[in-house]
């Protein structure tokens, strides 16, 4: 008599790795993408308090990385970076030519939103969406203590980088400001 196994339960033990890889995929890659978001939230916030204190010392926002008393890794060119590619024309200006750095995996930027000088933001790069605080209100959003989120991709069920890493929904947790997708307030953070 041989031993060994048969098809049919080589196919049941495939089927098995099958189903446990189809749950567990999605699992690690939304814990990879909360894990970036953890780093994007500090970032974010270490760049809003760098801006506070250079706002208590002179009265104005920074405009670059130079002026403040922090470093993030390599400056990016303003046109070459991730960030401006994804956002709609007009709605994102560089503050500076010295306000994008690279971080690895995101992008850390010192903000000019319609010309006002004034939001410290992390972009995920290849997603479209991003990470920010307010320095002063602009439109609706009007909360300087709250973290938002952008997700400029407008097609929510294949890529929507909010919902993804916070949970929240486009459709009903929104408010609108105009800068290209929508800016959805996180709930807690």
């Amino acid at each position: 008599m041989k031993k060994g196994f048969t098809l049919i339960e080589l196919l049941v033990v495939v089927l098995i790795i099958g189903i446990l890889a189809a749950v567990a995929v999605p699992m690690y890659q939304k814990a990879v993408e909360r894990s970036i978001a953890a780093k994007m939230i500090s970032s974010a916030r270490a760049l809003k308090e760098a801006q506070q204190r250079y706002y208590m010392a002179n009265g104005k926002y920074a405009k670059s990385f130079s002026d403040l008393d922090i470093n993030f890794g390599n400056p990016v060119s303003a046109n070459a970076s991730h960030m401006k590619s994804c956002a709609k024309a007009g709605s994102y200006l560089p503050a500076s030519d010295d306000a994008v750095r690279d971080a690895g995996e995101y992008e850390i930027a010192i903000g000019d939103l319609y010309g006002n000088s004034g939001y410290a933001i992390a972009y995920r790069k290849n997603v479209c969406g991003s990470i920010f605080f307010i320095l002063r209100p602009v439109g609706n959003v009007t909360d300087t203590s709250a973290l938002y989120c952008n997700s400029v991709d407008y097609v929510w069920e294949r890529k929507d980088f909010c919902s993804k890493v916070f949970g929240t929904d486009p459709r009903k947790d929104k408010v609108t400001m105009g800068m290209g997708g929508w800016v959805v307030k996180v709930p807690s953070y």
